[in-house]
């Protein structure tokens, strides 16, 4: 139900961002000052933006279902920063104008360097991020503990959460995962849950992945335990609609 109520608020956020993004492409040239161009614009923005929607409602023909997915995720990301740099900017303006009543804020070269500095900002985010997704990073802990075994002073576990293996998540990130892993030659695999993120069938080769994930070398095995993203359950958003 959250999700019903979290919608107008969608559609409001995404009406402020476009505006903006209109207002500041006709300042930059009369091209985008056209119909055509406009009407074009926010026809394909509003079909990024419901992507996560028609995603979760079209499930045939698959492939197109997993265009949609992927979409949809990415733009979630994207947008995410979009609103974030455009709503501090605008802040900003607002102190500047009615604060410090700074002339430059209604110049049009001021409004259009802006809009390009956040327009920078915004795909070098967006870009670092997609990339940054791949990289896995370890982090070491030390834990004592007051207890003896015969034959060992120390166990090295190694702790892996939250993979969510799925339309963005594959099997290219699988492989990373379990070379580094078998880099640190641990005794011990501790796999703590949210290995699927939802759905199962976004996994586009199930089956290498488990022969990926088998892949994993420890001395006294791997474990795991299930997660809340690990049912099959339908997810838009981050919000489960069951029944």
């Amino acid at each position: 139900m959250a999700a019903l109520f979290l919608a107008p608020l969608y559609i409001l956020i995404n009406f402020y961002v476009v505006q903006w993004m209109i207002r500041w492409m006709g300042a930059c040239h009369r091209l985008f000052q056209t119909m055509a161009f406009r009407v074009s614009f926010v026809g394909i923005y509003i079909l990024l933006a419901t992507a996560l929607l028609t995603g979760f409602l079209i499930k045939k023909p698959a492939w197109l279902h997993r265009i949609l997915k992927h979409i949809g995720n990415y733009f979630l990301g994207t947008f995410i920063y979009i609103l974030l740099v455009i709503a501090v900017v605008d802040v900003g303006r607002l102190i500047l104008k009615y604060s410090f009543h700074a002339p430059f804020i209604g110049q049009r070269s001021t409004f259009v360097l802006t809009g390009l500095i956040c327009t920078i900002l915004i795909i070098s985010l967006s870009v670092y991020g997609i990339l940054h997704v791949s990289k896995i990073k370890t982090t070491p802990y030390e834990v004592q503990i007051n207890k003896a075994v015969d034959g060992m002073d120390s166990l090295k576990v190694v702790l892996l959460a939250d993979t969510h293996f799925g339309y963005n998540i594959g099997n290219a990130q699988a492989k990373r995962i379990v070379k580094k892993i078998n880099a640190q030659n641990p005794d011990v695999v501790c796999i703590a849950g949210d290995i699927f993120d939802n759905e199962y069938d976004a996994i586009a080769k199930p089956d290498e992945l488990k022969e990926i994930l088998r892949g994993i070398k420890s001395r006294y095995g791997v474990y795991a335990c299930w997660g809340n993203h690990d049912l099959n359950e339908p997810i838009l958003a981050g919000f489960t609609f069951n029944g």
